[in-house]
């Protein structure tokens, strides 16, 4: 039986996969988290799951920087990004940070459950196949239109914004209560989605797109 741990801080989410999943003989919801924190306070109380189902986008967590803490913690556990977010800089950031996969939140329920075994299985990193085409356009230098609008997280809108004040890491990092790392990686991703070199390229695409 494979074991999912499914963190995402809507309910109805929780809900929708969980009856995805119903009636399948091998794949059951073992545990639920509607927030970082107890997410966190879960996987650390000793349960067993083999895959976790993690959103992105907590008001109280990163889900890069948990995907890096988590792989590392817990080094048996499969963690598949479940997500709204699919710019080809965070699908590299998960998988670089330990993901071993990654599904959008339209996902098939066949893929996803495809994708699941697949990963159980084979240990290898599964992407569903829209991601897989734009992954591959992406590294084939295929570039979005210049109309292209990134979708940005919640914390990294609140990074943007910091940028245009012309604050610095530091005061980032205090005023927005995370570490030096996190805006600095946060940052790296807003520029890897805006496809600029430095911040005033950044700034400078943030308002021409209306971004701020």
């Amino acid at each position: 039986m494979i074991r999912v741990f499914l963190a995402d801080d809507h309910p109805v989410v929780l809900n929708g996969v969980k009856s995805m999943f119903a009636g399948e003989p091998d794949i059951v919801v073992a545990e639920t988290a509607l927030s970082a924190a107890e997410l966190t306070e879960k996987l650390a109380s000793g349960g067993v799951y083999d895959v976790l189902l993690l959103d992105l986008n907590f008001a109280d967590g990163d889900g890069v920087v948990l995907c890096r803490q988590f792989s590392q913690n817990y080094p048996s556990l499969r963690i598949l990004a479940f997500t709204n977010i699919e710019e080809i800089a965070i699908v590299r950031n998960m998988l670089k940070n330990g993901a071993r996969g990654y599904f959008l939140k339209s996902v098939s329920r066949e893929e996803l459950l495809h994708g699941i075994r697949s990963v159980m299985s084979s240990g290898d990193i599964f992407l569903q196949s829209y991601l897989q085409k734009k992954l591959l356009d992406n590294t084939l230098g295929v570039k979005p239109s210049a109309g292209y609008i990134p979708r940005l997280t919640t914390r990294e809108k609140d990074i943007l914004s910091c940028i245009v004040e012309g604050l610095t890491t530091q005061e980032m990092a205090d005023r927005l209560f995370v570490s030096v790392s996190t805006v600095e990686t946060h940052r790296l991703n807003l520029m890897q989605k805006f496809g600029v070199p430095n911040m005033a390229a950044l700034v400078r695409e943030a308002i021409l797109k209306g971004l701020v």
